[in-house]
């Protein structure tokens, strides 16, 4: 009989691997797994315990599997995401930064150019002149 602390139920194994039971139940049920675990898969209260060979092979198929490079892949890819988002998102408050500046420019050009109408305007009135009313100017 093997020794029980070398065991280790279905459930923490497919926490371990980062898959669900049901995964680690398809695996054990495969053909080419039935002769290669039997002895080293136990059944123990209703729950199924696997030994350090059983651990041991599940493990080495599970990174020969396809869907595992492939999950590898979409990892690395999605990290390769996430850095160029972070370089995007300080390339955008850059320009953020830029066209606030750019607009403080353009309102302080603004209000300098309507200052210079305003000056332009009351000049061509000519102040010094009194307003005089229409009859005013008719009876001089």
């Amino acid at each position: 009989m093997m020794d029980e602390e070398k065991l280790i139920s279905v459930k923490e194994y497919a926490d371990i691997q980062g898959v669900s039971q049901q995964a680690v139940y398809q695996q054990l049920k495969r053909k080419s797994n039935k002769k290669l675990l039997d002895g080293h898969v136990i059944q123990k209260n209703g729950k199924k315990y696997l030994d350090s060979i059983a651990v041991q092979h599940l493990t080495n198929q599970r990174k020969s599997t396809p869907s595992i490079v492939i999950e590898d892949a979409t990892k690395a890819e999605l990290e390769a995401l996430k850095q160029e988002l972070e370089i995007v998102k300080a390339e955008r408050d850059s320009l953020k930064t830029a066209l606030m500046d750019e607009l403080k420019s353009h309102n302080e050009d603004i209000k300098q150019l309507s200052e210079r109408i305003l000056l332009l305007t009351t000049t061509e009135e000519n102040p010094d002149k009194e307003k005089k009313g229409f009859w005013a100017k008719l009876f001089k």
